[in-house]
């Protein structure tokens, strides 16, 4: 099935098994994020984040899972969030530095907010 999958996908223009692969991975750790484990959704989000993907679907799952009850996902998304430097997380991040209930959670807003800010004027 596999080999039928990438075959299909380099009809289409994907001109690479790579290229395949990344997508299925990403596809994987979207999954993954609506486990309801709380260390598989950190898990996933810290995968994504060490990826580099900024697809929008990538983006707005991520966004989803901003309000997550548990602590350490909400900081993972956080940390995503600002590795990937999308400028439509500007106002979720924000919303998380003033109001979130965790200080914690709201001290990787800001820190996702400032690398969002050295990643697009080239400082980082």
């Amino acid at each position: 099935m596999c080999v039928e999958l990438r075959e299909k996908y380099k009809e289409r223009g994907g001109n690479s098994d790579k290229e395949h692969s990344d997508k299925e991975h990403i596809n994987h750790f979207v999954l993954l994020l609506e486990n309801k484990n709380p260390l598989v959704k950190e898990k996933a989000a810290k995968s994504l984040e060490n990826g580099g993907y900024d697809d929008k679907f990538v983006i707005d799952k991520l966004l989803e899972n901003l309000k997550d009850d548990n602590v350490c996902v909400r900081i993972a998304i956080c940390k995503a969030l600002g590795e990937l430097a999308d400028l439509s997380t500007i106002l979720p991040l924000e919303d998380i530095a003033c109001y979130d209930k965790n200080l914690e959670v709201q001290e990787e807003a800001v820190k996702a907010l400032q690398k969002m800010a050295f990643k697009k004027n080239g400082y980082y």
